[in-house]
This record gives C-alpha cells, structure tokens and sequence, in this order.
C-alpha cells in the first residue's frame, strides 16, 4: 500500500497488481497476434482506467476498462515487417492508482508454415549448409524466410542478397552472394 495525502487527509491506496511484468515473444511476420493480461488491486477493490502505447504497433483492443479483476488485451501489427526484425516499445496502463509502464518485445519470424532450418540463424551457419549441399543451401537461400538471418553486423548484405535473389534465382546467384559476403573462395581459371 502507498499513501497519498490530500487536502490534509491520508489515503492509503492498494498496489496495481499485474498478471505480467512485461512481454517478450515471437510472431510470424504478416501475422496480429493478440496478447492478454489481467489487472487488478491488491486488495481486489474496483479500479478504472486505460490502456494506451506510444509504439504504432502495439494497439490496444478495448483502451478503457474498470472492475475488481480486468482482463485486457493488445495486438501486435506485423504489417511490413520481415523475419528478424523486432517490436520493441511499451503499453501505459493508467488507472486510478496510479500508472505502470509494461515492456513488450516481439521479435518477427518467418511466415508461419515456414520450411526455413531453424538451426540457420547466422550467415556463417548458412555458408556451412553450402559446403555440405548446395542443393539444401540453394533452397534456403530462395526461402522467404531467408532475409532473417541478415540482422545484425549481417545487415548491410540484405541489399546485395534482395538483388542477387529476383527471379530467376540461381545456383549462380547463390555462389555470387556467398563469394560477395565472403563466405566462399572465388575460383579463378586463367589460361
């Protein structure tokens, strides 16, 4: 319990009691998951308020609420985003007890039904697949999914991979891209 003092008089008002503290999951890429939670008092009295969030893409689904127990609920929009993106941002609970700020994390995989390796998830393991099947590389390398594993310090290949990969794609384009990134000795042939 906390206290606030008004006009001379003491109240001591009850804690926001939150079924999670902040959120972190995975969500496929063109997909609105929808994430709930409960709200209520310490000492279960009724509270009111809303629920709001400065990131455009975590929108709540009902912004106002009131009762002793609330279930409330928010979406996450994927629109736009590929694999290996992330949604990083936060939801503003204000009642009237007070305010909470919630910290969500979604990070964007690839379209569900995906038949990307999920052991894949460096450029490095990538090129290790290359070595053992082209075959197997070939096909991850023209899987939507693929561009999800150009995050990070693997981020400034996406261009070249985007213009190596418009159909049609082939076993040339591949050896260009991984010869391109380094990953793969170019063969020269002189006469």
């Amino acid at each position: 319990m906390r206290s606030v003092t008004k006009a001379g008089y003491v109240h001591a008002l009850p804690e926001l009691v939150l079924s999670e503290e902040a959120f972190s999951f995975s969500v496929a890429e063109e997909e609105q998951k929808i994430v709930s939670f409960r709200v209520r008092a310490e000492d279960d009295s009724r509270i009111r308020g809303i629920l709001t969030s400065p990131c455009h893409r975590l929108v709540p689904v009902v912004k106002e609420f009131s009762g002793s127990v609330c279930e409330l609920r928010f979406a996450v929009d994927t629109r736009g985003l590929r694999a290996g993106d992330r949604v990083e941002g936060s939801l503003l609970l204000i009642t009237d007890l007070g305010e909470k700020e919630i910290p969500v994390s979604a990070d964007i995989t690839g379209p569900a039904g995906s038949s990307f390796d999920p052991q894949v998830q460096t450029l490095d393991a990538f090129a290790q697949v290359c070595r053992k099947s082209m075959r197997e590389g070939f096909r991850l390398f023209t899987d939507p999914s693929f561009p999800g594993i150009l995050n990070g310090k693997n981020r400034p290949y996406m261009a070249l991979y985007k213009g190596m990969s418009h159909n049609p794609v082939t076993y040339q384009h591949l050896e260009e891209f991984l010869v391109s990134t380094g990953k793969k000795e170019e063969i020269v042939l002189s006469l």
